[in-house]
């Protein structure tokens, strides 16, 4: 970032971190994903470091006094640990819907049989693991499991099964961000 202060258009900019910075830091995040609240900030600082320096770019000022979340709002870009969220959120739904083979991670998720005598949804779709470990616990599919049924709580109208991939990824941005 420090070799392009010469460029001055906003396209160019983000393409150059989005290229070289972010996708280093989203690399491999399903896996990965930090759990403990120092490493999630470390890597937002980077972001928040950038959306700082590209709303200096854009309006001619640093915005020293702004909240962080203002300022990357007024950029148009989303927190790291949004899109960590979404990115393993579409791929356990791609998982479901059978556009992605993975008979391990799929043996893992199971659906909640409601008893006989129940309202429709008074369950969470999905069964949430027992868990006995801190590791088991912010393992992939446990995380995963949780975000849906905490998804398909808040939105009803989503379907794991058939809904379409834009607005499954439009519904978990609204409903965590």
């Amino acid at each position: 970032m420090r070799q392009s202060a010469r460029f001055t258009g906003r396209h160019a900019i983000v393409a150059i971190y989005f290229a070289f910075v972010r996708s280093k830091l989203e690399f491999n995040s399903i896996v990965w994903d930090p759990h403990e609240t120092k490493y999630n900030l470390l890597l937002e600082r980077v972001q928040r470091k950038f959306c700082r320096y590209l709303y200096m770019k854009m309006y001619g000022y640093y915005p020293y006094l702004y909240p962080s979340l203002f300022v990357s709002g007024m950029v148009g870009i989303d927190s790291l640990e949004l899109r960590r969220k979404c990115a393993l959120l579409v791929h356990y739904f791609l998982l479901f819907t059978g556009k992605i083979d993975n008979p391990t991670a799929l043996s893992r998720c199971g659906l909640s049989a409601p008893p006989q005598y129940t309202r429709l949804r008074s369950r969470p779709l999905l069964a949430t693991p027992r868990v006995r470990t801190r590791t088991a616990q912010y393992a992939a599919t446990h995380r995963a499991v949780t975000l849906l049924n905490t998804l398909t709580a808040q939105h009803p109208d989503v379907d794991l099964f058939h809904s379409s991939v834009q607005m499954f990824l439009q519904k978990c941005k609204e409903c965590f961000s």
